[in-house]
Parts: C-alpha cells; structure tokens; sequence
C-alpha cells in the first residue's frame, strides 16, 4: 500500500504488479500467458499490467480447499470478529481506495467516497449484528418446528467469485462478509478493469492474518473465472456481469448439480411519475439514477413514464438540468469527499461504440431527441459521451433498442395515461432489479403487488442508496434471490441436531410382533 500510495504522490503508472495471492503469498507463477491492462478511463492510459497463467486458476482453487477444514473449526463468533477487522482495515484505507475508484473505475471523488463509506458501514453492520445474522438464517429451518433441537448453519466448500468493474468496492465487502459468516474459502477473480483495486483490496486482506488459503485472488478476466466451472471442487459461483456471460455460466454450468450458481446481470429498470409527483425532485431523482456511474450499474435507470400532462415540464426540466450536468475526468486526486464532476467516463473505448450504435437505433424509435448522446474529446484521452434522452414513440418491447439493457448514460421517456397500464408496461422486462415510484405513497397502498420488480422504491433513484439493495433482480437479472448476508443462505446449509427422548413415545407404543 506504500507503495501504491507513492504512485499516486508522484503520478507515476504504471503501478508494479505483486502477483496472484494465493496460499497467503503473492506469486506470478512459472509460465505467464496473456497480458493485461488496466486502464484509467480518464486518459487511456494504464494504470496496471498483469499476465494471466492458467494454472493459477487451479493452484487458488487447491490452497482455497485445504483451507476448509481448518475454517470450519473457527468458531461463528470468530469469523464475525475476523469481519470486525475486515471493517476497521477497510476504513484506515478509505481515502486511498477511494482514490483507486477515481483512477480505475472512473467514479467522481464524491461517488467513490459514498461507496467506500456505504462500504464500511456495511462491514460494521455484519460485525454488530452477528447473531442477530444467524437467528436470520436459520428462521426458515425453524419455521414451524415446535419440538426443540439445536440448528447450525454448515459451509458449502469452495467458492469463486468475480469482481465487477462497476461496484468493485460494495461488491467485495459483499463477497468477503458472505464467504466468512458461512465459512467458505474464497477464490476471488478481478475483472481487468478492477485490477489495481483488486490488488489494494487484497493487500487489506493480507494484513487480517487470515489462515492460508481462505482468501485467495486471481487477476486475469471472465475466461479465467469461468474456467472454475470445470473443477468439482467449487461449490459455489457468484457472478454480477452482463446477461451473455450469465447465459454462458449456465450453459457451462450444466451437469454440475452440487454447486450453487449465483448470478445477476442487469436490467431495464424503470421510474414512474405519478400526477402526485414532486417533478424537482423526481428529475433529481432520476437524473441520479439514470447517470451516475455513467448508466453502468445494473440498477441504473433506463426508463421513466410520465402522466402526460407532465410531460411538458418534465421534459423542459430533465433537459435543462442535463445541459448543464458537468461531465469530465474523475482522476482529480486532490478532489474532496464532495468535489468531481457529476458523471465521470466510461470504462472502455469499445463501451463508447457500443454507446454510439445505440444513438442510432434509438433515433428509429423516437418522436424526439431530446438530448443526442455522442461521444465528446476534452483533450484528455479519456472515454467521454454526452448522455442521450429520447422520448420514445411508443412503448415496443420487440424492438432491438427498447429491449436491449444498454449498460451506458441513456434515457428512454414514455409518456401514460393510465397508471396500471404504465405499470404494465415497466413490468415487461424479464431483468428488472429495482423500479421508482414519485409521488404520493398512499397510490401504492393497493397497488404495490402489480409491480414485478424485487425492490419498489418511492421517491428515490433505481441505483443503490447504500452499499446493496434487499434483493436481486427479475428473473434472469437475480431469480429474487437475497443480497446482503442473505448470500451466506446459498454458501452453508442448515443442519437440526435432536436429542428428545419424547420422539420414542409413539415408536415404544407401536405394536411389536
């Protein structure tokens, strides 16, 4: 970390490299393949560059398995503890993990703060609630059992788990938390995007004097993480990405009944503003959504409805308040935990011609452009687009650009008349993780059930407010599973141990022949 910290002083990259983390030590391995950069999006120019080696895949996944015998005899409350220290280390960093979320990730300096605070509070929440977790985990197991027994929660074995370039920060503190309240070593796979915070985090991890073995990382790609699927020895798969790669998982996946594939990728999450609505704060609101993280969350807006005789206004207030949303480069080091510039870039070139094509399918659908993304040169050589805002003809779910989860700064504005059917309509996506309600929440009372999205959220953005939402998303976005400590029900399996005597009165009363 010093010397990380040395590169940042003096703006010197890229930064050396320690190797895969495996076994409690850093190594490069013997033979070395392809190589890798990450880059700062900011620039163009790189930040870290590492080489992937095969067989490093494979050696993580050994170390992560003779490790699971000795984490089982840590105790419950000792892993708790270890999350304790996971918090208080996470936190003596925060400033410089931020700054690795400027650099790499292309997060505002006020965005990057907020995540590694939400972070943070997140671990200290996991650490003070630790049986109140366990009660929580085990109440299915318990539902309806009026006989007594005693009920443990038991590790599944090893899991991998992928770091997503977008939420790196409250991803692993997800990741972490939920492998150690299980007990299940973690094999952790850095996307080349999130390489250099990949390498901080795990220099955190390195200092909890973790038995050998429990975590372990892995820097390479998506190809390095899903060559994991081929070993029997990974219990456990947990993947945020994009729905091809989920697509692929599963397809690799079958065959491989004793693991758990847990998945999300993102989704067409949609806004509604009602006749009730505040319109300053529901375009805030949604603005947020819709642009922070430059559009790439899997909780990022892409949709908003509006009752049609607002739309006027809403139009005349989204557009001016774009207009003049500071866009640039979120490397700005010296920028305090409320400074950088509302949206930042995007990750990669190639996600900004990505971002154009979609420029030109939207123009097919729309009645307006309201604003048209392109891409923009600040004379840094960084990954700029201007947002894009269109307000759509008509609502066609068959259409390539209306269905298709865009991943980038784009909002699609549908006007309605009828609220269920607006309700409809949002509810058409099978990969929705949050929706936004703006307006009065008694509307709600009776209609809450007509909406199919996992977390309903009244008067607030789509994306996360703290470090997760409740819930995955929709359908192939998450299957509704749970987010938050909810991930250590899929790492462990819950176990009744009975010793009553009074469950031999009815066999002692049977008659014996």
């Amino acid at each position: 970390m010093a010397s990380l910290n040395q590169h940042l002083v003096t703006g010197s990259y890229p930064v050396e490299w320690q190797g895969h983390y495996i076994g409690g030590e850093w190594t490069q391995g013997e033979k070395k393949y392809e190589e890798k950069i990450s880059l700062n999006p900011s620039r163009g120019t790189p930040l870290l560059a590492f080489t992937t080696a095969k067989e490093m895949m494979t050696q993580a996944v050994d170390a992560a398995d003779e490790s699971f015998g000795i984490l089982q005899e840590i105790t419950f409350e000792q892993r708790i503890a270890i999350i304790k220290r996971m918090a208080d280390e996470f936190r003596s960093q925060k400033d410089l993990i931020a700054k690795c979320l400027q650099l790499e990730i292309g997060k505002p300096a006020w965005e990057a703060h907020h995540d590694v605070a939400a972070t943070c509070d997140y671990l200290d929440w996991c650490a003070a609630h630790g049986p109140k977790i366990k009660e929580n985990l085990l109440a299915p197991a318990m539902v309806g059992n009026s006989k007594p027994g005693d009920y443990d929660l038991h590790p599944i074995g090893v899991c991998t788990a992928y770091l997503p370039f977008s939420t790196p920060t409250t991803s692993f503190g997800f990741f972490f938390a939920g492998a150690i309240i299980a007990g299940c070593p973690l094999v952790l796979v850095s996307s080349t995007q999130a390489a250099l915070c990949t390498m901080l985090f795990t220099e955190i991890v390195s200092k909890l004097d973790l038995p050998k073995g429990v975590f372990n990382t892995v820097f390479g790609g998506f190809t390095e993480f899903k060559s994991a699927l081929n070993d029997t020895r990974v219990k456990a798969v947990i993947y945020t990405g994009s729905k091809e790669h989920c697509d692929k998982l599963r397809k690799d996946h079958k065959g491989f009944r004793n693991r758990q594939l847990i998945l999300q990728s993102g989704g067409k999450n949609a806004a509604l503003v009602h006749s009730s609505a505040d319109l300053d704060k529901a375009v805030r609101n949604i603005i947020y959504g819709a642009f922070r993280s430059a559009g790439q969350l899997c909780s990022s807006t892409s949709r908003v409805f509006v009752f049609r005789s607002l739309l006027p206004e809403f139009i005349e207030k989204i557009s001016k308040a774009v207009s003049h949303m500071p866009i640039g480069p979120s490397d700005q080091l010296e920028d305090g935990p409320n400074d950088g510039p509302l949206m930042g870039p995007l990750y990669s070139k190639k996600s900004v011609e990505k971002f154009l094509r979609f420029q030109t399918m939207a123009h097919r659908d729309a009645l307006e452009n309201i604003h048209w993304g392109k891409e923009f040169d600040d004379g840094s050589g960084g990954f700029f687009v201007y947002p894009g805002i269109h307000l759509m003809k008509e609502f066609d779910e068959s259409s390539a650009f209306q269905s298709n989860i865009l991943f980038s700064p784009d909002l699609s504005i549908y006007s309605y008349d009828v609220l269920n059917e607006a309700i409809e309509k949002m509810n058409a996506t099978e990969s929705c993780l949050s929706m936004a309600f703006f307006g009065d929440a008694h509307i709600l009372r009776d209609r809450s059930h007509l909406f199919h999205a996992p977390n309903l959220l009244v008067n607030a953005p789509t994306t996360e407010l703290e470090a997760h939402l409740p819930l995955a998303g929709r359908s192939l976005s998450g299957h509704h599973r749970y987010h938050g400590p909810g991930l250590a029900l899929y790492l462990s399996y819950p176990q009744a141990f009975r010793d009553n005597p009074e469950d031999n009165e009815l066999i002692m009363t049977w008659p014996w022949p």
